[in-house]
């Protein structure tokens, strides 16, 4: 993870176990990616930057410390992803 993914997931509160960052402002913070589209789902030890087709190409060549995902069914996606990594309690911005 990069320094200020893993800084957050080192700061999430006891009790959560994933954090969802939706924002444009800090999306492009905490993956340097600059859109108007995605977000970053995050665990104490995984971080997701989930982002549609137009900026796909661009994600993954620039964005480091998250593993880059086409958004399909986010819902899916987002329920998937919790399942793997046991989250039950998420933080959201």
């Amino acid at each position: 993870m990069e320094d200020r993914i893993r800084r957050l997931a080192e700061k999430l509160p006891e009790g959560t176990d994933a954090a969802l960052i939706t924002s444009g402002v800090n999306r492009r913070y905490y993956t340097g990616m600059k859109s108007t589209a995605g977000l970053l789902f995050l665990t104490r030890d995984a971080a997701y930057f989930i982002i549609d087709f137009r900026y796909i190409e661009a994600a993954r060549r620039g964005v480091r410390g998250a593993e880059v995902l086409l958004q399909e069914k986010l819902g899916e996606q987002l329920s998937g992803l919790a399942k793997r990594h046991g989250v039950k309690t998420i933080a959201v911005e």
